[in-house]
């Protein structure tokens, strides 16, 4: 095995992967990544296994992706002795991916092993078990203690578990209330404009929203837009709601309604509801704006049933033969009655 050769290519693959995101590489230097990694692995290198697993397990650099495959590299990477393999094992068993079937103790087991080894990753993900009760009981001092070793951790200094770490500060779990401390975190993860700045943004945008005050409001508004222009969709969703209603500056209608859909589209449910209420209120804005119909005392009553003439004349004719006749009959038996007396005249006695 070449030992030597091992070590100078995983050397060179881990400066290209610090670089940035490897998804931001030219497809050149990704095949490169590749390369240097599969030959350190096949010759006895134990930290690339780990790195090689990881890109098979997001599908990153080309490869295809492979979850199976990234246990396979992981395995292999414990058993050469490397603590971030470890720890990564355990976070497949945690989920239950690569064909292993899902066991929160196992990986609460493997977590802690890479956690006394030094693994920042592990430590953080140890102090999570600790706070949700995975695989053990919960216990928020001892995960507030692991998010600390994650967060001072010299050879890492994990973002996320500063995240955690300021979370517990602000809260006061497992630890005294400190607003300052919690606040002094988030603004450091913030700063370091790397992959957990956005979600840092947001957090701190969220204590300044709750302390209050116009200047909070302004330092809150400020947060949620870079976690917003940093594709955190739920500061898309918050972004939109400031400009929407004015909090922390002007108003704006026209960029809330872009940065809800925005939101929307990498969804989050909240902006989607959002743009909905707003088409609903368009809506009936324009309905109001429409003139009214004047009211008319005719719309109150039902409309009298018109007939044609010909229809009355006609309904009337048969009245008026009815009548005629009635007349004439009564005539007639006067007359009968009169021309009875002329036969027998009443004789008037003195």
């Amino acid at each position: 095995m070449d030992r030597r050769g091992a070590q100078a290519r995983f050397k060179k693959a881990q400066k290209l992967m610090r670089k940035g995101d490897t998804r931001d590489l030219s497809a050149d230097q990704q095949r490169e990544i590749v390369q240097n990694l599969t030959y350190a692995v096949e010759n006895g290198h134990a930290d690339a296994c780990c790195y090689l697993g990881q890109l098979y397990d997001e599908g990153e650099c080309g490869l295809d992706r492979d979850s199976a495959k990234a246990v396979e590299l992981y395995d292999l990477g414990m058993k050469r002795g490397d603590e971030c393999a470890l720890g990564a094992l355990a976070y497949m068993y945690e989920h239950g991916k690569g064909g292993l079937k899902k066991c929160v103790i196992e990986a609460f087991i493997l977590y802690e092993k890479a956690a006394l080894a030094g693994d920042g990753s592990a430590q953080n993900n140890l102090g999570r078990c600790y706070m949700e009760g995975l695989g053990c009981e919960r216990d928020v001092k001892k995960a507030f203690e692991w998010y600390k070793k994650a967060t001072y951790n010299t050879s890492s200094g994990m973002p996320q578990a500063k995240i955690n770490l300021a979370g517990m500060y602000l809260s006061g779990q497992g630890v005294r209330r400190q607003l300052k401390k919690g606040k002094k975190l988030l603004r450091q993860v913030r700063d370091s404009k790397g992959a957990s700045s956005a979600e840092a943004a947001l957090r701190l945008a969220e204590v300044y929203m709750e302390e209050g005050g116009i200047k909070n409001f302004e330092r809150a508004r400020s947060n949620f837009e870079f976690a917003a222009k940093n594709g955190n969709a739920e500061g898309m969703c918050m972004y939109g709601d400031c400009l929407e209603k004015g909090v922390g500056g002007e108003a704006n209608a026209e960029q809330a309604q872009i940065w809800y859909r925005k939101a929307a589209d990498a969804g989050y449910n909240d902006a989607k509801d959002a743009l909905t209420r707003l088409k609903e209120e368009k809506r009936e804005r324009e309905e109001a704006r429409k003139p009214r119909k004047q009211l008319d005392i005719r719309d109150f009553f039902p409309p009298v049933r018109q007939t044609s003439k010909r229809k009355e004349e006609k309904r009337i004719e048969p009245k008026a033969k009815r009548a005629k006749t009635a007349i004439g009959e009564r005539n007639t038996s006067v007359v009968q009655e009169y021309e009875g007396t002329q036969e027998n005249p009443i004789v008037v006695q003195n």
